[in-house]
Order: structure tokens, then C-alpha cells, then sequence
């Protein structure tokens, strides 16, 4: 049986469509993994001490950041403030 060119057409803007989809999911699932290890790594725990270290005296600091099961909800956990 013969194909018809409009059947020819949706099936291409349908695999158009669900590659751009998957890679969009990949790229956006890419970008949480590397912010979550990037939040938790000792590198971020010297910038935000050094920026918080301007604007207020004495030592502010922190264990570690996580954030979920919601990517808004973000928890630093043992958090100090020593003069």
C-alpha cells in the first residue's frame, strides 16, 4: 500500500517533535545533576562565605545545600554565625 505525502508529513513532525522533546528532558535532567553537585561541593561553601563575609562581621557558614523532592525547595543544613 501506498503512502499518502500528508501521512509522510505528520510522521515526520512527529519524530521532529519527540527528539526535541528528549532533548530537552536530557539537557534540562543534565543541568539538575551538575547543580546538585555543584551546590554540595566545598567550592561553593568559599563563595558564598567570602560574599557573606562582605556584608556581615565575623564567620557565617554551613555544612552542606540540598534542595528537593521540589528543585524550590532549598535546605542549608548546620548553618552557623560566630562573631
Amino acid at each position: 500500500m501506498k503512502r499518502r505525502p500528508a501521512v509522510n508529513i505528520a510522521s515526520k513532525l512527529y519524530q521532529r517533535v519527540a527528539a526535541f522533546l528528549i532533548l530537552c528532558a536530557s539537557t534540562l535532567g543534565l543541568f539538575v545533576f551538575l547543580l546538585y553537585f555543584f551546590l554540595n561541593s566545598s567550592y561553593t561553601g568559599q563563595i558564598l562565605e567570602t560574599s557573606m563575609g562582605m556584608l556581615f562581621r565575623g564567620k557565617i557558614g554551613f555544612s552542606r545545600i540540598t534542595f528537593g523532592p521540589w528543585p524550590s525547595q532549598i535546605r542549608v543544613h548546620n548553618f552557623f554565625i560566630a562573631d
